[in-house]
């Protein structure tokens, strides 16, 4: 996935993989080839920092490799291929709403985290880096008929 800020659109789609390579510069957008693209595969309870810390440790060890070997990688780079590409995340994006599944909200609160997220509440606008969200148990019934909904946040702040 490209874009100028990925890693949130990433974990809402539910990407299998992450990963960062290094590619020539060409004057066409990402037509050029690719020199040893590093991938992991992203577990399902992965968060913004983790996968923000990952994305940070494989370029590292990626530019050494490139610095190290470059002449061989150059030989054997590919075509960068299909690519997805996550325009910037607005608002909307990282907004939790209420009506929707607890693992919808959690899954955007682990996308954007520190980055903030944002739900309206009685038409008050709360930005929060942190929630835990659970299924009440007596609305566990109404959930399975699709009429219920929950979710609790907290490390919030009035606007």
């Amino acid at each position: 996935m490209r874009g100028p800020y990925p890693l949130g659109s990433g974990l809402l789609a539910q990407v299998p993989h992450w990963g960062v390579s290094c590619h020539e510069i060409e004057q066409r957008f990402d037509s050029s080839v690719s020199l040893a693209p590093r991938a992991s595969d992203v577990a399902s309870d992965e968060t913004h920092e983790t996968l923000d810390v990952r994305t940070q440790m494989a370029s590292a060890a990626l530019a050494r490799q490139v610095a190290r070997h470059f002449k061989a990688l150059w030989t054997v780079a590919t075509p960068q291929g299909e690519r997805s590409y996550a325009a910037k995340f607005a608002d909307a994006d990282r907004t939790l709403d209420f009506t929707q599944p607890v693992a919808r909200n959690l899954r955007i609160v682990r996308a954007f985290g520190r980055l903030e997220c944002l739900a309206v509440v009685n038409d008050v606008r709360f930005h929060f880096t942190r929630a835990a969200g659970w299924l009440a148990r007596d609305a566990q019934r109404a959930a399975r008929s699709g009429r219920a909904r929950t979710c609790v946040g907290h490390g919030g702040r009035l606007p």
